[in-house]
């Protein structure tokens, strides 16, 4: 088995990276690598974004991009590898690019790499999804908040007007939290319990940005599925938007009855016969997707862009790219428990062999020296 020394680059973001750090300290646990954490660098207009045609620097930060130096301790050789866990796929790390041998990049989008610079395109490669992670280690969090000390001058510096609203927030965050006080807290949920019968579940979170085409499209589109699964399916769909805040005229009728709490909401998903994902901010693949392969689930999808480290085997996941399309399917699933019952099998082994976080970021070690190797002159 071969070992590895691991050297980690941290940035301030600790929701995406947990992902990254869950996965070294298992391989960690179980020898494959040392692991030593750090801090990243003062990084000043650290993102590089890609407008299709050309590509610039901009003043903002970019802390979804981790780095890490890993040493093949049998051979002495080194790598430098970027963990990008953003969103969006035209968006990347400036730090990355200049000094990462190679990115692996969760928003891979394979018509976005024909388009962009040759000398870019060849060191970026499709991470996949990751999701949430909860880490206990005080490591990672003592790095984490030592690179957000860090970073803080830089914002400051580059971008002094956005650093002093931040501040003003701080301040004033206990008046706005009056003014938005989280609606759900006096909503009543009807649901308490998962039913006995087949039933559908898709649950999503409505979020209000102002002024946000994208957001907006995307409650829309969430909006009008749920709207057609309740018609469709009558009580055999349970589910709909939960609201963070005021709860928006335009989605009255979408509110859902099953309360959002994470056990709750994890006890509804694990019962139904049939799961619903969307796609997230950026048409990322969202964390819900994967939680649904981690948990069993016969899982339909909107139809996503972006590439998974390892194509997915075919009776795991159906997909769709309208409304109209995803009701037929989960018409058709439901007729059929055979089929139910192959692809929840199929989906927690996807997940078990390719994104959990141990899994994953070992197969991604071993792909970067693999890739040095082949491009390596003999």
């Amino acid at each position: 088995m071969t070992k590895y020394g691991v050297r980690a680059f941290l940035t301030e973001d600790n929701r995406h990276s947990a992902y990254l750090i869950e996965g070294l300290i298992e391989l960690e646990k179980e020898g494959i690598i040392s692991l030593q954490l750090s801090p990243m660098p003062l990084l000043i207009r650290n993102r590089w974004e890609w407008n299709g045609k050309a590509g610039k620097r901009s003043p903002k930060g970019y802390p979804w991009c981790p780095e890490i130096e890993v040493t093949q301790l049998e051979t002495g050789k080194k790598l430098r590898i970027g963990i990008d866990l953003q969103d969006w796929a035209n968006f990347y790390s400036y730090h990355a690019l200049k000094n990462c041998d190679i990115i692996f990049k969760r928003a891979f989008d394979h018509a976005l790499m024909d388009s962009i610079d040759p000398k870019l395109a060849k060191k970026i490669r499709p991470f996949g999804p990751n999701h949430a992670c909860k880490v206990e280690d005080n490591r990672w969090q003592n790095t984490v908040k030592e690179s957000r000390q860090i970073q803080t001058i830089v914002k400051i510096i580059s971008e002094p007007g956005r650093a002093l609203k931040k501040a003003m927030q701080v301040f004033t965050r206990k008046k706005l939290n009056t003014i938005h006080s989280d609606t759900n807290k006096t909503f009543e949920y009807k649901l308490k319990e998962p039913p006995d019968h087949d039933y559908i579940f898709f649950q999503v979170q409505c979020h209000i940005w102002h002024n946000h085409t994208h957001a907006k499209s995307l409650n829309d589109f969430r909006a009008q599925l749920i709207r057609n699964l309740r018609k469709e399916f009558g009580n055999q769909f349970i589910g709909g938007m939960f609201f963070k805040g005021q709860i928006a005229p335009d989605y009255l009728d979408c509110v859902t009855s099953v309360d959002p709490n994470p056990v709750n909401y994890r006890k509804f998903v694990q019962k139904a016969s049939v799961v619903i994902s969307t796609n997230g901010f950026g048409d990322s693949i969202p964390w819900k997707l994967n939680e649904y392969f981690q948990w069993g689930c016969c899982t339909v999808s909107q139809k996503n862009k972006h590439a998974f480290s390892v194509p997915i085997p075919d009776n795991t996941l159906e997909e769709f790219q309208t409304v109209e399309e995803c009701v037929h399917i989960c018409k058709r699933l439901l007729a059929d428990k055979n089929k139910r019952s192959l692809m929840k099998k199929n989906s927690i082994e996807y997940y078990n062999r390719h994104i959990q976080p141990v899994a994953s970021i070992q197969q991604a070690i071993e792909k970067a020296f693999l890739e040095k190797e082949n491009l390596s002159p003999h």
